[in-house]
């Protein structure tokens, strides 16, 4: 196995994990097949690092597809700390957030999970999706029985996510425009 002792993104690392998360991709044949893309990543650790990920499994039992999102992510996440040089346990969020802005693999399960999940997700914090404002930014209503754990959690949410997610205040909005085109006054 080869050692890497990069500490830091950079072009040259980021296109060498893109590189491997593509030959990925071309062997799983369906990227949107959660179950298929654990196992080519499984397949992968095995083979090409002679790695035993199973640990992963054993944290997410792998029952319904979003079981097989959440762990393909992490494991996608892990590949890529071990093919820059960074240290999995360290990675904060602020670092993840710029992996999954770097690696095309990583934002497409992370909107994968979002697309598929995203109305539970944000169900369980306690707030309703009201759609996407004209910059693309993701709106959102908070529920009027949201407990004072799912304010702590979203406003910890918040400070992963920066300025993408805009918090909808009810009584600023336009009453005078339909749902979907709902915009702060």
């Amino acid at each position: 196995m080869r050692k890497f002792k990069v500490k830091k993104l950079t072009q040259e690392s980021i296109e060498r994990i893109n590189q491997i998360f593509k030959i990925i991709e071309i062997n799983t044949g369906n990227r949107r097949d959660m179950k298929k893309v654990n196992e080519k990543l499984n397949q992968y650790f095995r083979e090409y690092m002679k790695i035993d990920i199973s640990a992963f499994e054993e944290k997410y039992p792998l029952v319904t597809d979003r079981d097989y999102t959440e762990v393909a992510i992490e494991k996608a996440t892990f590949l890529a700390c071990l093919g820059i040089g960074l240290s999995y346990r360290k990675l904060t969020d602020k670092m993840h957030f710029k992996l999954i802005k770097s690696i095309p693999f990583l934002k497409f399960l992370i909107d994968y999970k979002f697309e598929n999940f995203g109305a539970e997700i944000f169900s369980k914090l306690g707030l309703d999706i009201e759609g996407f404002d004209s910059n693309g930014n993701l709106q959102v209503r908070e529920k009027e029985n949201m407990t004072e754990e799912q304010k702590k959690e979203w406003k910890n949410t918040m400070n992963y996510l920066g300025n993408n997610v805009m918090k909808v205040d009810p009584e600023k909005i336009n009453t005078n425009t339909d749902t979907e085109n709902k915009k702060l006054n």
